[in-house]
């Protein structure tokens, strides 16, 4: 078992890494923002941050706080209702696969 020092360095590295939610949430901000013809400059200046940011979202090296994701959802033409469930329903027909 690791304690100390060293196990808080491990509990905080698991606690960045993404899940697979942020994972789904990326590809979906890539897959939309591509259907809607902007590139990740476009969306990112009319978001007001930098591309660089945009990427680490579509990459989910970053997490997109809630508020983050309804403005970038309204960019990108789909409402966060619509991509949240377009996850559920990937989780639940995957469910449905490995059964």
């Amino acid at each position: 078992m690791i304690t100390g020092k060293k196990a808080d360095k491990v509990n905080a590295s698991s606690q960045r890494r993404p899940g697979t939610m942020d994972v789904q949430i990326g590809a979906l901000i890539k897959h939309y923002r591509v259907k809607a013809g902007l590139s990740k400059w476009d969306l990112a200046q009319a978001l007001n941050i930098s591309s660089q940011q945009l990427t680490k979202y579509e990459n989910a090296t970053n997490r997109v706080s809630v508020s983050r994701l309804i403005n970038l959802c309204d960019a990108i033409g789909v409402s966060a209702a619509d991509l949240m469930q377009e996850i559920v329903d990937q989780e639940t027909s995957h469910e449905v696969s490995t059964r």
